[in-house]
């Protein structure tokens, strides 16, 4: 009797080892499904991450400042042309008035 004993008692404390098994340990799962899931969402990211270089990157941000450069450039040089153009007469101010036509401004202190 014994022996049959220490069996059944086996036999429950084995049960018991694979029922504290089952719920410690995750659910089966199809890990291929997942995986080609994150690669799609890891190419939609790596998309979005090279449109928003193309768009705003250090390369776009620098042709960017060269064009501007280049902008400040022409903007002088037209302004130097147009103020040659019409140079400023002798007794005039820089609006082409007499100073006795120039407006006052009073509530600005004039040094």
């Amino acid at each position: 009797m014994s022996g049959k004993i220490s069996n059944e008692l086996k036999i429950a404390v084995l049960e018991k080892k694979v029922s504290t098994l089952e719920k410690t340990s995750h659910e089966p799962q199809d890990y291929r499904e997942k995986c080609e899931e994150m690669e799609k969402r890891i190419k939609h990211l790596e998309e979005t991450l090279n449109d928003f270089m193309d768009n705003w990157g250090p390369e776009v941000q620098k042709r960017r400042d060269e064009r501007d450069a280049k902008w400040d450039e022409m903007v002088s040089v037209l302004t130097i042309q147009k103020r040659n153009e019409h140079p400023a007469k002798p007794g005039y101010d820089i609006h082409n008035r007499k100073p006795s036509e120039a407006q006052p401004n009073d509530d600005v202190e004039n040094h």
